[in-house]
């Protein structure tokens, strides 16, 4: 029984003192981050509360000069003491005046005792710890089944409260305590007899009681409460609302966010990063009752800004519908596409759930892992990570990403992850980097019943989260109509309700009335073979490649391989496998492709790392695919010395007569030559035609920059709408050419080079209109830097090009003006939607020139995110059932006018803004160094960044993305940062951890008591995310690459060459960690997360050697004696991953020590060798898995492993050399020494 004590009061953890409380001084830290506004004020408390399935989270800090108290013991009597109270009424019944059977009070003792009252009459939990000791000895005296005597002690356990109080109050800036008391608990959820869900809604208020004649008797949350009698009266307490996410606490409300991977640890001190700050409440320190916000807002400052009352709204602008016929082939350029998966989210610390990326124990739902890392950077919630993707699938030679766009997951992923994209296709854009166009990937998996409507609003939705200048489209020849086509590839046919063949063509029609006469073109799987597809495509997976007939485009769809194991463990999916074999799968499936002469090809895909049908660089592969994508592509274009591909033309389908239409024109470079004018002096052209007859050219216009072959670019082109001798085109139907050309050949009647190339010119079919035809106002977005995420109370700058495409000049004397306008708008399951303007401050700008018809104007304005008093908008929120939807105006002074370009804005708590521009960060550190690091960031946000309450800190994490440490050290800036200013050199401290390893270090920005990147906001470089190996630290590697005689590692592609049994069974090569990034790999990585942290196992690595000469790559034990020559030493663990090939190996290992004035000792180290396919039984033992392995003929089922084994050593001498037992079926990969 007593030692039955010591686990309890483990579980307790209970920390206490009797002392008279005085400022305590913290360890050497700057991390301040949960400093108080006015934290010096007497009797002030602030709370925190969280949630998970097991525990409700309370955490409360009081400033008190003088604490009294006698009950430090747990399970004690706190209510005689300075203490904390916490009620909660279960039921939420707010109409009971009086405690009742739901009633449950937690009191926490300031000197240490706690205990937890329930009912009516608030009764006990526990008298103490000796009742719970009695109630144990009854479990082992009354029950005779072990089981149930187990059941029972498992039960009377999951009762106790983890809980600490210790002896401070707020932390101060200096790094010191106010004087008071903390506590820190985690309430079983059994206790309070509810299950925890989102939603569930429990009454609540804490409290304050003191002793000591210098505090108030009682300070309470809840305003209405003023005496002890009010205190227990439930009908005036507040509420207490469990959700998925943070959010400001409302009057009387509270929200308790959820705690996901990170739980807080329970010591006693409410450490910075540990709980959410936004959902955090304060009361008492001279303060009316109440909630306030805390120190994120008063760490930055917003600038001066006078709202405006809002200028008249402008009726949302509808287009004529399209004619919609089915499409007759024509001629389309050559397209390289990829799926473009984004349904990962590996940051547990978001508002975002977790998902994709990890299962729920922890252990990787991938087959294969980016290269840079799969830690919580890997988001679709992170516009950083979109950016890396996009700009690495263009030099890939990607010319199109299909998003997975999945229609029941809008809210899940889809639609925040999209504005995350459209974040970084603006800074690719504003940084001159290539990317990729944008292009629909439709997937009804999961949907059912989906009626019209509902398909309707997601294609509808997903474009317009897309700018314009983004979107793949094909223009349409005469035939079909002219104007250009949107592609949507769409999968599923059986989740439609009624796929009837009108089906397409209503929704045809319904796009053209809101995306200006654009057209769509419908690819679909084979299932849709009897709708009006203009494509079909099938998923290349485990059949390598596919060419689908049907429809007028040609399409090929192949992978790289193909992995289903990962989510599947049946033998089944392991017959699907199709191995990558170093490349020479994929070049095969290319070739295949080839030959089938398609108009697009579609990789499957560009990262889903999921079924390792990815192409982007991974740690499995590296840049192998990458670099076969390229030359492939390259080879499907041609070589030619001049040549292009022109995707996007951005010009209205009606053009007036003698006007000038500005344009802008999207082209590669598919040549040889670099495109400038010191190298190849190459221009773009124009001719009008009509009946087949040029009949005006247009003036060549040089290139604006240089273009190097393979790079993407967009060129403005003035298009003049005028015959020969200057007069106006007359009025008709005319085909547009635009093709490359040289200074010299502007009028030929050929003017054009390569004409023949597919792509390599575009011919537009045109209506030149009289003035009299054409709408009098008319006006497209061609480019803007609206942000589809910003922050509600903030002032942001847009920068916008639109075109007046109508008749009359925007004239400054009639009062034009241009606007932005929110709306907030609903949507029903059906997909059905309405929208309601936003009451808001004026975001316009007023014309002060005129701009003719046809002229693209430059447009600056100011977007205030709050109501016309100065107010900041509602938040929202990914759940909501409700967006912001942003519109632009423009309109003349009497309200005549357009409004149009429809997008979704996400309007969130925060938008800090930090860009992290550079560091001086070695690949390698040492461990435990506390080093300064030059940085240099810039202030990207709305808002001025106060010094010292906002930081640089970073976070650690290990090679699987496993969390190491996030609250470290962070250093205060030393000025105040305006919006867009620059803080070059600024010296950062940093400690790498004490073991050796590769370990990413993240940057990141703390502002107030929030992490930037655990906000609802993402910019470009707004964490800086690198691969650090640490050395010099616990760990030593030894080498036994010299030593290794036998092969027990084998590729898919010759598996019989090796054997780990010596039965012609081995460890498949494709799940060795035989890495693109070299150095040691974490134990248990993939595996299931133990706990993460300092103390996790991934804190150990192994260096897994380079197969010998022979091929060979592991030791077979035969009594060989290591030499540990210079990594001789005094060490505490020999860690040894390894397995037996046979059955369970009693064995020993012989340690051989260096005795003081020559000669050796030795100690013997009994070991029990577990068999390497025996994995279920030992799971705790496991350092490395495979979840299948290879025979003599390939991949066979059956999960294999190696076992981290750690002998202590007890000797203090120096080890120098390690003897093995001669045991040759103990098969070893790797030791490590830990000091």
């Amino acid at each position: 029984m007593k030692r039955i004590a010591a686990i309890i009061a483990l579980i307790i953890g209970c920390s206490f003192t009797l002392l008279r409380a005085s400022a305590q001084t913290s360890p050497p830290s700057n991390s301040t981050a949960l400093e108080l506004a006015e934290p010096e004020r007497p009797n002030r408390v602030v709370g925190y509360t969280g949630w998970d399935d097991q525990y409700l989270y309370i955490g409360v800090v009081v400033n008190k000069a003088t604490l009294q108290g006698t009950n430090s013991a747990p399970f004690s009597d706190p209510l005689k003491d300075d203490a904390i109270l916490v009620l909660i009424q279960t039921d939420d019944d707010h109409t009971i005046t009086k405690p009742n059977a739901k009633t449950v009070m937690v009191a926490a003792s300031a000197v240490g005792g706690l205990q937890l009252y329930r009912g009516p009459d608030f009764k006990p939990l526990f008298n103490g710890m000796e009742d719970i000791n009695d109630r144990l000895k009854q479990i082992q005296e009354s029950k005779e089944d072990e089981k149930q005597r187990e059941a029972a002690r498992i039960a009377l356990l999951s009762q106790i409260i983890k809980y600490a109080v210790a002896p401070h109050g707020a932390q101060r800036i200096t790094g010191t305590y106010v004087p008071g008391y903390t506590l820190e608990a985690a309430i079983p959820w059994v206790d309070l007899g509810v299950k925890p869900s989102p939603g569930l809604r429990l009454g609540f208020t804490v409290a304050t009681q003191s002793t000591t004649p210098d505090s108030p008797k009682l300070l309470c949350l809840s305003p209405r409460i003023t005496s002890r009698a009010d205190l227990y009266n439930p009908s005036l307490w507040g509420q207490l609302v469990l959700s998925e996410a943070a959010e400001p606490a409302h009057i009387d409300t509270l929200i308790c966010p959820r705690f996901a991977a990170a739980k807080p640890v329970i010591d006693g001190t409410v450490s910075p990063g540990e709980w959410n700050a936004e959902s955090a409440f304060v009361f008492g320190g001279e303060t009316s009752a109440g909630l306030v916000v805390l120190n994120t807002q008063q760490a930055r400052e917003h600038p001066p800004f006078q709202p405006q009352a809002p200028r008249p709204i402008i009726p949302v602008t509808s287009y004529p519908s399209r004619q919609v016929v089915p499409h007759k082939p024509q001629p389309v350029t050559p397209a390289l596409m990829a799926l473009y998966y984004y349904n990962y989210q590996a940051d547990p610390r978001k508002e975002a759930p977790p998902m994709g990326v990890v299962g729920n124990d922890g252990s990787t739902a991938l087959a294969h892992h980016p290269l840079d890392g799969s830690g919580p950077w890997f988001s679709y919630d992170c516009a950083d990570w979109h950016l890396q993707q996009i700009v690495a699938a263009r030099q890939a030679g990607i010319d199109v990403i299909l998003p997975v766009y999945r229609l029941t997951a809008r809210k899940e992923y889809a639609d925040k992850g999209l504005s995350a994209l459209v974040v970084a296709l603006l800074a690719a854009r504003a940084s001159r980097q290539d990317y990729p166009l944008v292009a629909l990937y439709l997937d009804l998996k999961d949907a059912r019943e989906l009626t019209e409507e509902a398909l309707y609003s997601g294609i509808r939705d997903f474009y317009r989260h897309l700018p314009s200048e983004f979107r793949f489209s094909v223009p349409l020849d005469a035939e079909n109509g002219g104007g250009i086509a949107y592609p949507i590839f769409i999968n599923h046919e059986d989740a439609i309700s009624s796929p009837t063949p009108s089906l397409f063509a209503d929704l045809r029609r319904r796009f053209s009335e809101e995306f200006a006469g654009a057209d769509l073109l419908f690819i679909g799987t084979p299932d849709y073979r009897g709708m009006p597809l203009d494509g079909l495509f099938e998923l290349a997976r485990d059949k390598g490649v596919t060419a689908e007939q049907g429809g007028w485009i040609r399409l090929a769809t192949l992978s790289p391989g193909y992995d289903p194991t990962v989510s599947d463990h049946s033998a089944e999916a392991l017959k699907r496998y199709v191995s990558r074999n170093d490349g020479a799968t994929y070049r095969d499936h290319w070739n295949a492709a080839l030959s089938a002469d398609p108009n697009w090809i579609l990789v499957d895909s560009w990262n889903g790392y999921t079924d390792a049908t990815e192409v982007a660089p991974s740690l499995e592969d590296g840049y192998i695919m990458v670099d076969i994508t390229r030359e492939y592509a390259q080879r499907w274009i041609g070589l030619h010395r001049t040549s292009a591909r022109f995707f996007a033309v951005g010009l209205p389908q009606r053009v007036e007569a003698g006007s000038t239409v500005d344009a802008l024109i999207r082209v590669e470079n598919t040549g040889t030559e670099v495109w400038g004018a010191k190298q190849a002096p190459i221009a773009l052209a124009y001719r009008w035609v009509k009946n087949g007859t040029p009949v005006a050219y247009g003036e060549p216009i040089p290139l604006p920059e240089s273009v190097a072959p393979g790079q993407n670019v967009s060129i403005p082109l003035q298009v003049h709408v005028i015959s020969p001798n200057g007069a106006p085109l007359t009025p008709g139907a005319y085909t547009l050419e635009i093709g490359l050309t040289t200074l010299q050949r502007a009028t030929a009647d050929s003017p054009f080079l390569d004409t023949n190339l597919p792509g390599g010119m575009v011919r537009l079919p045109e209506q030149v209109e009289n003035a009299s035809e054409l709408p009098s106002i008319a006006a497209e977005v061609i480019q803007s830097d609206l942000r589809p995420i910003m922050e509600s109370g903030s002032v942001y700058t847009v920068h916008a090009l639109l075109r007046n495409d109508g008749a009359v000049a925007w004239k400054a004397s009639e009062g034009f003006r241009v606007t932005l306008r929110l709306y907030r708008v609903e949507e029903a399951v059906s997909g059905h939607e309405t929208e309601i303007p936003v009451d808001m401050a004026d975001a316009s700008m007023t014309l002060t020139k005129d701009e003719v018809p046809g002229s693209v104007i430059a447009v600056t304005l100011q977007l205030p995110l709050m109501t016309p008093d100065g107010k900041p908008l509602p938040v929202w929120h990914q759940r909501d059932n409700w967006t912001y939807l942003a519109r632009w105006e423009i309109a003349d002074g009497k309200g005549n006018g357009v409004s149009i370009d429809a997008m979704p804005i996400c309007v969130v708590p925060y938008d800090f803004g930090p860009r992290f521009l550079s560091t001086q960060i070695p690949g390698e550190l040492p461990a435990a160094h506390r080093l300064p690091v030059p940085i240099s960031l810039m202030n990207d946000g709305p808002q001025i960044w106060k010094k010292n309450l906002v930081r640089v800190g970073y976070h650690w994490y290990y090679l699987d993305g496993t969390e190491y440490v996030f609250n470290d050290e962070t250093t205060p800036i030393p000025q105040d940062i305006a919006p867009g200013q620059k803080l070059n050199g600024f010296l950062a401290w940093v400690t790498a951890p004490p073991y050796d390893g590769l370990y990413y270090l993240v940057w990141d920005l703390q502002v107030g008591d929030t992490w930037s990147s655990t906000t609802s906001c993402t910019r470009v470089d707004d964490r800086l995310v690198q691969l650090v190996r640490v050395v010099d630290g616990k760990l030593q590697f030894v080498d036994l690459s010299t030593l290794y005689n036998i092969k027990g590692v084998t590729s898919e592609m010759m598996p019989g060459i090796g054997s780990f049994d010596d039965q012609g069974l081995s460890f498949p090569r494709a799940l060795i960690p035989n890495y693109a990034v070299s150095g040691p790999i974490p134990s248990n990585i993939w595996m299931p997360v133990d706990h993460g942290g300092p103390d996790s196992n991934r804190r150990i690595a192994f260096l897994w050697g380079s197969p010998n000469a022979k091929g060979e790559d592991f030791l077979a034990c035969m009594g060989q004696r290591l030499e540990l020559g210079k990594q001789s030493g005094v060490y505490r663990f020999i860690h040894i991953l390894g397995a037996s090939a046979s059955k369970s190996l009693p064995t020993q290992l012989r340690l051989v020590f260096a005795i003081p004035g020559g000669g050796d000792s030795a100690d013997l180290w009994a070991l029990s060798v577990d068999p390497w396919n025996a994995l279920e039984s030992n799971l705790q033992k496991v350092g490395f898995y495979c979840r299948w392995h290879n025979g003599p003929s390939g991949p066979q089922p059956g999960a294999v492993g190696l076992y981290h084994y750690v002998v202590p050593v007890t000797e203090t001498s120096k080890l120098v050399a390690i003897q093995l037992p001669n045991a040759p079926d103990f098969r070893i990969a790797a030791i490590t020494l830990e000091k």
